[in-house]
Formats: C-alpha cells, sequence, structure tokens
C-alpha cells in the first residue's frame, strides 16, 4: 500500500509544522511590513522559526507523554504574558513609536504568535495558534500601509484550510479506531500509518481526506480574487469610498512621498517614477470642484519649483514693460484678489459655491479652489498669500470653504497691470530656450492670451505621454523641455512646468501649483468625495483680467502609457517586497493547480471493493427511506428487506412488484460471497433513482 506524507494522518507530522511555520510566518512579516520596520518582520520570521522547531522537537520526542498536555495552559499563560509585557517588550527591542497607536493591538498578536509557537506540542495549540494570526492579518487588512498583506492572506486562508483538514483526519482516524472499524475489516495488525491509509478508501473516507477541504480552499481563493473587484466596483458608486484614519508611521517615508502631507516651500521636478498609494487623506463633502490645492509655486529654478518672490506683493508693475508704477490702493488690490467680483457685492456673498474639508491625516494642506477661498478653519480664517491659503501645523482639521470658481472667457488677457505677487509669475528666469521658441510658434496667430494658453495646453498634451513609471531627467537637462523633445514621456509635474515655461514665454503669469484631482470612483451617492494619495497631482494655472487663477491640465487627453496611469503607479525597479510578492503570486498558482490535480485525481481514481461497497450501501439508505416516505411506515432492525417490504406491500400498491426486484437485488449484492461490480452497482443505482420518480409522480 503506498505511503507518504500527505496520506499518513496518523500523527502530526513535518508538513503540519511547515504549514504552522509558513502561516505564523506570513502574519509576523505582515505586521512588521504594515508598520514599516524591517526589524520587527525579520526578528518576527526568525522567532518563528525557531520557536516551530522546538515544539516539532518536543512533539516528535515527547510522543504523548503527560507533559505533552500541558501545552494548552502554558500557551494560555505565554498569551497572557504578552498582553502584560508588551510595552515593555517592545521598548526594549524596538524603536519608540514603531507600533502607532491605531496598530497597537497588532503588536499583542505578534509577540502571542512568536512566544506561542514554542508551546504547539498538540493539535489542540497548532489549530489554536492559527486563530491570533487570522486576527493579525485583520488589523494590518484595515489599512493601506501593506498593500501586499492580501496575497498574503490568500495563501494563509490555504494554510489553514489545509491545516484544519489534516488535524480533523486525525481525529476521525481515532474515532474510526475507537469504533472497532479496523477489527471489522480484518485489519487489527495494521500499523497506524496503513490505518490512515486504509481509512481513506473506505466509508470514512469522506470525513479523513485533506484533498476536499484544499479543493474547496482553492475554489474560494479563486473566488474571492475574481470576484472581489467586481463586488468593489459595483458597490463603490453607492456606498462610496469608506474613510479610515490611518496610522501615523514613524518611519512611512519608505513607502509615501517625503512629507506628502504637509505644505513644502519647495516642488522638485523630473525627479523619476512615483508609487502613490490608495491612502485616504481627506473627505469632501458639497459641490465639489475639479481641482483642489493645496500649495502654488512661482520661482523655477531649472529643477524645481519654489515658493519665493524677489518682489515687493504691495508694489505695482507695468505688465508689458515690467517697470514700476507705484503702490497699490486698496480698490486695485481687492480687484486683483476678486478679480470676478461684482462691484458692491461682499465678497462672503459672491461666493457662489461651497465645501467642507475634514483631513482623515494628520497635515497642514488646506485644499482650495476657484480664487481667494474663504476658509472658515477652527482657529480663525487663515491668511493668504497669492491666493493659496497659509499652511498651519501638522494636524487633524476640519473647515468650511467658499470660493467661486471660474471658467476662462476666450477673449480673456493679461492685465496691464499687476501687483507683485502675479507679476513675480511672468519671471522668463530659467525658462528652456526651445520652449520658448517652441510656444512663440504655437501662438503667433492666437487673437488672445485665452487662447494662447489653450493652444499651449493642446501642444503639450500632444508632445508627451503620460507615464508615471518614466525615469529620472538626466543631470543638466531641464526637465520639461527633456519630456517635450527627447523623452516624449512623464507625469504630471513635467506636463504643469512645461504649460508654466511656455505660458510665460509669451507674457502670460502661470504658476505651478500642486493639489488633488478628485477620481469620481471616489464619490458616493450623497456627495461625500475622498481624496486618496493617489489623487494627488499638479497643473498650471494662469491669471487673466476679470476671471483670475485659471486651471490648464496638460495631462487632459495625453496619451498614457500602457499601466503608467497616475492609479496605477510603481516605484521605478523592483523592490524586495514585489520580489516576494511575485514570489507569493506564484505560490497560489501553483497552490490552485496542485488543489485542481487532486480533486480531478479524487474523482477519477479507479475504485477499491471498498468504495463500492460503500456507494451500495449508500444506495440501499436511500431506497429505504424513499419506501419510508412513501408509506409512512419505517423499517424496523430487527426486518430484513423482504420482510419490510412484504409488511408495507398494500401501501406501496403498483409499485410493490418494483420495490421487491429492488430489494432483492440490494440483498443478492450486500450478502452475497462476491463483491459487486462497479457497473452493477451504476445499474442498480439507476434502478433505484427511476423507482423514486415513481413514487415522487404518484403522490401528486
Amino acid at each position: 500500500m503506498r505511503k507518504n506524507w500527505w496520506t499518513d494522518t496518523s500523527t502530526a507530522n513535518w508538513v503540519d509544522y511547515l504549514i504552522s511555520w509558513l502561516a505564523s510566518g506570513l502574519a509576523a512579516f505582515s505586521c512588521g511590513q504594515a508598520v514599516g520596520s524591517d526589524k520587527v518582520s525579520t526578528l518576527g520570521v526568525g522567532i518563528v522559526t525557531i520557536g516551530t522547531l522546538l515544539s516539532y522537537l518536543a512533539r516528535v520526542l515527547g510522543g504523548e507523554q503527560k507533559w505533552t498536555k500541558l501545552a494548552g495552559p502554558i500557551y494560555c499563560i505565554s498569551a497572557w504574558a504578552a498582553f502584560l509585557g508588551v510595552r515593555y517588550i517592545n521598548g526594549a527591542i524596538f524603536e519608540e513609536g514603531t507600533f502607532p497607536i491605531e496598530l497597537m493591538p497588532s503588536s499583542w498578536l505578534y509577540w502571542m504568535i512568536l512566544l506561542g509557537t514554542c508551546f504547539l506540542w498538540r493539535d489542540g495549540t497548532l489549530i489554536f495558534h492559527l486563530v491570533p494570526a487570522l486576527a493579525m492579518f485583520g488589523f494590518v487588512g484595515c489599512y493601506d500601509t501593506f498593500r501586499p498583506v492580501v496575497i498574503l492572506f490568500f495563501i494563509f486562508l490555504v494554510c489553514f484550510a489545509i491545516m484544519f483538514a489534516r488535524a480533523h483526519a486525525r481525529e476521525m482516524q481515532t474515532r474510526a479506531k475507537e469504533s472497532g472499524y479496523f477489527n471489522h475489516t480484518s485489519q487489527s495488525q495494521l500499523s497506524a500509518m496503513d490505518e490512515s491509509e486504509v481509512l481513506r478508501e473506505g466509508p470514512w473516507r469522506w470525513a479523513a481526506g485533506a484533498e476536499w477541504a484544499l479543493g474547496s480552499a482553492m475554489i474560494i481563493v479563486l473566488l474571492s480574487a475574481l470576484g472581489a473587484p467586481v463586488i468593489q466596483a459595483g458597490a463603490k458608486p453607492i456606498a462610496g469610498f469608506i474613510a479610515v484614519r490611518q496610522p501615523t508611521l514613524r518611519n512611512a517615508a519608505n513607502r509615501l512621498p517625503a512629507n506628502s502631507s504637509a505644505v513644502r516651500d519647495t516642488a522638485k521636478v523630473g525627479d523619476g517614477a512615483v508609487d502613490l498609494s490608495n491612502r485616504p487623506y481627506f473627505e469632501v463633502k458639497g459641490d465639489i470642484p475639479g481641482y483642489l490645492r493645496t500649495a502654488a509655486y512661482n520661482t523655477w529654478t531649472g529643477r524645481m519649483w519654489q515658493r519665493v518672490s524677489p518682489l515687493s506683493p504691495n508694489e505695482v508693475y507695468e505688465t508689458a514693460t515690467g517697470n514700476p508704477s507705484g503702490v497699490e490702493d486698496q480698490a486695485f488690490a481687492q480687484r486683483m484678489k476678486n478679480p470676478n467680483q461684482v462691484p458692491g457685492t461682499p465678497p462672503g456673498e459672491y461666493r457662489t459655491q461651497s465645501i467642507l474639508v475634514k483631513s482623515l491625516i494628520a497635515t497642514s494642506e488646506i485644499p482650495q479652489a476657484g480664487n481667494s477661498p474663504i476658509c472658515q478653519h477652527p482657529r480663525g480664517v487663515l491668511p493668504s498669500v497669492d491666493g493659496v491659503v497659509a499652511a498651519a501645523s501638522l494636524s487633524i482639521y476640519s473647515a468650511a470653504i467658499s470660493f467661486d470658481e471660474v471658467e476662462p472667457r476666450a477673449d480673456a488677457n493679461v492685465p496691464k497691470k499687476l501687483p507683485g505677487c502675479i507679476f513675480a509669475n511672468l519671471s522668463k528666469e530659467n525658462l528652456a530656450p526651445r520652449l520658448v521658441a517652441e510656444a512663440k510658434k504655437i501662438t503667433k496667430n492666437a487673437k488672445s492670451d485665452a487662447e494662447k494658453m489653450e493652444l499651449i495646453r493642446f501642444a503639450v498634451s500632444r508632445l508627451i505621454k503620460y507615464n508615471t513609471k518614466v525615469p529620472a531627467t538626466p543631470a543638466g537637462e531641464d526637465p520639461a523641455a527633456y519630456a517635450c523633445f527627447e523623452s516624449r514621456e512623464g507625469y504630471c509635474d513635467v506636463f504643469a512646468t512645461s504649460v508654466v515655461q511656455m505660458g510665460r514665454a509669451v507674457g502670460v503669469p502661470c504658476r505651478y501649483t500642486i493639489g488633488y484631482l478628485p477620481d469620481l470612483q471616489n464619490r458616493n451617492s450623497v456627495g461625500t468625495q475622498i481624496l486618496l494619495e493617489s489623487d494627488r497631482h499638479a497643473w498650471a494655472e494662469a491669471y487673466f483680467d476679470g476671471v483670475g487663477w485659471v486651471p490648464y491640465d496638460a495631462t487632459m487627453g495625453a496619451d498614457v502609457v500602457p499601466g503608467g496611469d497616475r492609479r496605477h503607479s510603481a516605484s521605478e525597479g523592483i523592490t524586495a517586497v514585489q520580489v516576494i510578492s511575485m514570489f507569493l503570486n506564484g505560490l497560489i498558482v501553483l497552490a490552485l493547480v496542485v488543489g485542481g490535480y487532486a480533486l480531478y485525481k479524487a474523482r477519477t481514481a479507479p475504485k477499491t471493493p471498498e468504495i463500492v461497497k460503500a456507494e451500495l450501501d449508500r444506495n440501499y439508505l436511500v431506497f429505504i427511506g424513499n419506501v419510508w416516505r412513501f408509506t409512512g411506515n419505517r423499517r424496523l432492525l430487527s426486518e430484513t428487506t423482504n420482510e419490510y417490504l412484504a409488511r408495507v406491500e398494500s401501501r406501496l400498491g403498483e409499485h410493490a412488484s418494483a420495490a421487491g426486484e429492488i430489494g432483492t437485488e440490494f440483498t443478492n449484492m450486500m450478502f452475497s460471497r462476491s463483491t459487486p461490480t462497479v457497473e452493477q452497482v451504476a445499474k442498480l443505482q439507476a434502478d433505484v433513482a427511476h423507482f423514486a420518480k415513481q413514487l415522487r409522480a404518484a403522490k401528486k
């Protein structure tokens, strides 16, 4: 009889401990990656490896000795010790702040898993040990700090299913032995390993085999992988995006852009591939605009943008010549600040739209729209500089913002005079010569400044293909010019910089703006919008007389490099986590193939005499059950089949003859010296099905 590590369910062997090690290691590794600490991951996997090895040795050497029965109580003590001492242990081993408050419960589960691996001496603790690991995945999965956790969780579920199935098989083997099954089959001298083989071939095989549980787990994983995106896409328009406050990680910079939640004085351009997560940043309610800016920049250095101006903000300059023409008065300042305001209308009344912004993380960003928004903040109205509300310190806040979102007129032009804060955006310093020449060529027949900007926006959208995976701009090259004329690829930063440079080249005040481009997929039916990190965007804004600052986004209408969409961005190169993810993806595919093959073999394998006999027994129970339901009389334990059929003959009526023939066939096959063939059992099964159909028809 064939014997191997998979079919042997007589006792827990190295397979069970290998599966336990994999499941526990995945949970510990995920915990470390969720808090952004490779040290937590490495230490966790290392202790799990040592602890599992010690437990396996204890199982092999200890067997069924009395001390192994203490595994459960000792495991509980270790779990309680982990709960009480988690702060002290973390403080002694890890840096302060490694586990943020939102993920603090995971640190207890982390140490419970690590300590518990040393006491897996019996089936009870071996199975229970997967419970804290399951809870760990629950905590980690609540946040988008480690995206491959979904893949690891699927593998964990497969491990859980296999572990449970094998433990169940061992329990069934024990019960079968206690019931006298092996004595009944005249095989009382079998070894424990041989008993597990016999059990899988007899009527107990439905309870003893692990393949069915594995196959079921594979189906669940497959349906989850295929069905979850469909459910998500169908439910999002109704339910919207569920915002969960994200933990502030001590070293989150390894996966999030540096200071992404703080307003910075500089913005680099052409710095290489970007990788933005689905981490929620803001919740917005109300008349949600197309663009929400968080910062604007006016000085181009040739490689980055800065928020500085060498000009006096109160000085007025001639637009055409750049010559100072005095100091702005109150009326002029009001007109520049609110260029499309009807004279005599209070600012608070002419604002036509409003939104309520709630931050979901500690941030200094305040999303704004339109021209010089009025921002009612818990700390009062924040001052505005160049149309951008001044940043506060990092905090969680709510702000009500009123604004007037304007559209550019086709005949709009630049004012003849500008205050220093706006005139600074006409600077031609560090403009790329090729972009200047291209701008003048494109706009030579334009009839207004607004038409110039639209021609520039369209030209840039044709020159550059959108690609978040583009490499960094080579040293010494202007990122915008390089993207337009050399690489012909880039993401929003080079699009916006190109438009700003070309707009300034033809005399239109332009500024580089960053903020959020809301994704309609993240807006629910009641109008609540969630701004994600992947919604971060950059675009150009131009200033016109009587209109104000108007967005010009050249990425709209631009071709996209396959896989380079801003919501599918990825870091340049392959990281260690990506390598692990690809490896685990391969394991999932392999597990699906193995599971499918196991199911196929189980269905197509030649039927042994024991299996044929079991099928005959099942068909007999079906036959007797049909007779009982039709006649209303049960078969007594003391009655033979023929005696029972004779007693209910009058109730069977015209079906008594057919019942007698089938009963005789069962008697001959069940008590014959020779084993019935597969064909004989199949024919009898068909007769039973036909007989049952006749009885159902007679009852109607």
